[in-house]
């Protein structure tokens, strides 16, 4: 089964059809234990967490401390949420799956040279660092991936990698052994590669490329970074080439780009020998085959208004 986010008709559960669950714009959502978490982007309302069962069993809208929530993360028994507009919440969970009400929200401050995206921040995504003992939020607005330490629900800022300015970060995804990140810049066409110091909780610059080929010249905004089962390859969704990026994570360099099998790839997840693309503006969740880590579009696809995210169950 995938769980399907978007700007649509709600949330949506695909198994044999899809069978939609109400909520005010479901942009993300992740899942433990049969019940699934939803960030709340409300129409001209502040941000909410939605906790429902499979089942459509609604156990909880709580706020999520900030507004247009994009992201979560499970850390233990707490829920941490990335508000776009500048926060990041943390709630705690129940044993029975439900959501409590608003622990904290944690601020950030500052801006980019980028006058139209970055005139404040606007944090993308909170990650749970490899060994658990940070906290990681991603700020396209204000160019940086603030590093928390986080215990008994409390966030504590321990630092912050600076990335290029005006690249504008939006995701970051680990390698499986845990020395390195790879974190996107969307407003530059960039992929950076991070050393990662679990014990320091720092990130380090390696290596920077383009995620298009150098010969491409068009405005494109980078989404999602995933990274394969075993470290070698990265892959990172294109908005407005309309494909998916393949580098090399070894060498650090692009393979190829691959059509994405609709238009603007906002998600990309890897299950098995398949990947899944929620493609927002053609409302598709396309279907593409993984050949010798190349994706390639097999032709399967579920419509979906405005999709924003997938998630396989």
């Amino acid at each position: 089964m995938l769980v399907l986010g978007g700007y649509g008709e709600g949330l949506g559960l695909a198994d044999k059809g899809i069978r939609v669950i109400p909520a005010d714009r479901p942009s993300y959502a992740v899942a433990r234990d049969g019940v699934i978490y939803a960030a709340l982007e409300r129409d001209g309302a502040p941000g909410g967490v939605l906790a429902v069962r499979e089942d459509g069993t609604v156990l909880a809208v709580e706020s999520s401390g900030g507004d247009s929530p994009c992201h979560l993360a499970f850390h233990g028994h707490w829920l941490l949420v990335a508000n776009y507009g500048g926060t990041v919440g943390v709630l705690p969970l129940y044993e029975d799956g439900g959501l409590g009400a608003l622990h904290e929200a944690v601020a950030h401050v500052g801006s980019g040279p980028n006058a139209e995206r970055q005139e404040g921040p606007h944090v993308h995504q909170v990650v749970v660092s490899p060994g658990g003992g940070w906290v990681l939020a991603v700020d396209l607005g204000t160019d940086e991936v603030v590093v928390y330490a986080f215990a008994d629900g409390e966030l504590t800022r321990h630092g912050a990698y600076a990335a290029t300015p005006g690249s504008g970060p939006r995701h970051l995804a680990f390698s499986p052994d845990g020395a390195y990140a790879y974190l996107v810049g969307e407003l530059d066409d960039s992929l950076t590669k991070l050393a990662w110091h679990e014990a320091r909780g720092e990130l380090s610059t390696v290596a920077r490329l383009r995620t298009l080929p150098e010969n491409v010249a068009l405005t494109n905004y980078p989404g999602a970074v995933r990274v394969s089962a075993d470290g070698s390859l990265v892959y990172v969704t294109n908005r407005g080439h309309d494909s998916i990026a393949v580098v090399d994570a070894g060498p650090f360099r692009l393979r190829t780009t691959v059509p994405c099998g609709g238009e603007w790839p906002r998600d990309a997840v890897l299950s098995g020998d398949l990947m899944y693309v929620a493609n927002q503006f053609s409302g598709t969740v396309d279907v593409l085959a993984l050949e010798d880590g190349v994706p390639a579009v097999t032709g399967e696809r579920l419509e979906f208004p405005a999709v924003t995210s997938v998630l396989p169950l």
